[in-house]
């Protein structure tokens, strides 16, 4: 056992069976469902309030003002059902790797336990298995939902307007791009976060247990002072991880805005040219937005896998 990604992702392999997988594609799709009905309510809410000012046909505005109903009313219940559906698998996948792992253990004890101390296989035991809902409910429903509604707004922005397409096109590898150095820069850095978090509990964990001779010795005071060093040095390791972590966010950040402005810039050279409507051109704004604000999930999510 180990506290590395890979170990949970084997552990994820372990826990699936065909159920599992058809489980896996129905959270997907719930949470494509969500991601399409955000985008489709920011596109046709700027649709109807751009329109409006023209005075299209009631029998129009009344459609989209029931779309813009429908797509409110989907983005909620498909993200309550996403959430349910993806927290339900991984606890499954959580709660039989833990057994799994347990009848291992039991054949183990007490002569069969890996080298190491009880605090640190402890330690790595809880996150090792938690890793595998973590895996399921941050990571892989929300990275695979996310890029089909990605494609999705391309295809819609190419439609409308083929430069647009191509700047969200754009900002969505220059996304990825980003997403991905900072996930190796946060690997690089976390690595010794396992060890560091062992080190913390196997240090609380002796001091609990040899509590008596500390006090009878008069060496709380030190143990404490040992405690505090490695929960400092911890500190620094996370520290380093989130500031890597940190990196990736502003790279979304980052290609969020060029995706919007440059869906900006194309769609107001297109609008002195007479090639799309001022209607066309808030679509597309909004479209951007909201591609832009989808990216923002994808460093956390990207980086537990």
């Amino acid at each position: 056992m180990t506290g590395s990604p890979r170990s949970a992702t084997g552990s994820l392999r372990l826990g699936l069976d065909r159920r599992d997988r058809h489980r896996v594609l129905v959270a997907v799709g719930v949470g494509l469902a969500g991601e399409l009905a955000a985008l489709g309510l920011l596109t046709t809410g700027a649709w109807l309030l751009l329109s409006a000012s023209l005075r299209p046909p009631i029998l129009l505005l009344s459609i989209a003002i029931g779309a813009v109903q429908l797509f409110s009313f989907l983005r909620g219940t498909a993200r309550f059902v996403e959430r349910l559906a993806s927290h339900s698998l991984g606890l499954s996948l959580q709660a039989g790797l833990r057994a799994w792992l347990y009848r291992r253990l039991a054949q183990l004890v007490p002569c069969g336990l890996p080298g190491g101390d009880r605090g640190d296989l402890l330690t790595r035991l809880i996150r090792d298995t938690e890793e595998a809902q973590d895996l399921v409910v941050r990571a892989a429903v929300p990275v695979l939902a996310a890029a089909a509604a990605w494609a999705a707004a391309v295809v819609t922005a190419v439609a409308l307007l083929p430069p647009a397409g191509g700047a969200i096109l754009a900002a969505g590898i220059l996304a990825a791009a980003g997403t991905v150095v900072a996930v190796i820069l946060a690997d690089r850095t976390a690595a010794e976060l396992p060890a560091a978090r062992g080190a913390v509990a196997s240090w609380a964990l002796g001091t609990l247990t040899a509590r008596e001779e500390l006090a009878a010795l008069g060496a709380v005071e030190w143990a404490l002072g040992q405690l505090a060093e490695r929960e400092s040095v911890l500190g620094a390791r996370t520290r380093a991880a989130a500031a890597a972590a940190g990196l990736g966010r502003g790279a979304c950040a980052l290609a969020g805005g060029a995706g919007l402005a440059g869906v900006a810039w194309t769609g107001a050279a297109a609008l002195r040219a007479a090639r799309i409507g001022p209607i066309e051109f808030g679509v597309l704004v909004f479209l951007a937005l909201g591609v832009a604000a989808m990216f923002q999930g994808l460093p956390d999510a990207v980086g537990r896998l």
